[in-house]
């Protein structure tokens, strides 16, 4: 397993990973997000890394510094960095890499001198919720 910064040549396999989780009973994504424009934009922000198994793009996940959700009452603390789009490909769900990329990116935070993460997600996504909940 690779953990690593996304580059342009990761696109296309990203977009179909968005593509391939959207038809789950747990995910809310659509025709409308993410898109093509969101790796575009986290590309260019350098903020979108990959998990890579046998040479293949398993998963992916943004870390974003802002986000038009800062502005929540939520939140207990604005200087934090915010968990987008994590995506573990449909073939690789449900064998643990979900947990070991965001345990990871906690890791990479702390080590930034970031205490808070935010992250936003559907309630009905109960594998999501319980991931999150697990690693507290």
């Amino acid at each position: 397993m690779i953990f690593r910064l996304a580059t342009n040549l990761d696109t296309k396999q990203i977009l179909q990973n968005y593509e391939s989780v959207k038809d789950s009973s747990f995910c809310v994504w659509n025709d409308l997000y993410p898109t093509i424009q969101d790796i575009e934009d986290d590309l260019k922000h350098n903020n979108l890394y990959v998990l890579e198994i046998n040479n293949e793009i398993a998963g992916s996940i943004s870390i974003v510094n802002k986000n038009e959700l800062d502005d929540l009452n939520c939140w207990s603390n604005s200087q934090a960095k915010e968990f987008a789009r994590v995506c573990i490909a449909n073939k690789y769900q449900h064998q643990g890499y979900s947990k070991y990329l965001v345990s990871y990116c906690l890791d990479e935070i702390k080590k930034c001198g970031y205490t808070n993460v935010h992250i936003s997600v559907a309630i009905n996504n109960t594998p999501a919720v319980k991931l999150y909940e697990s690693l507290n």
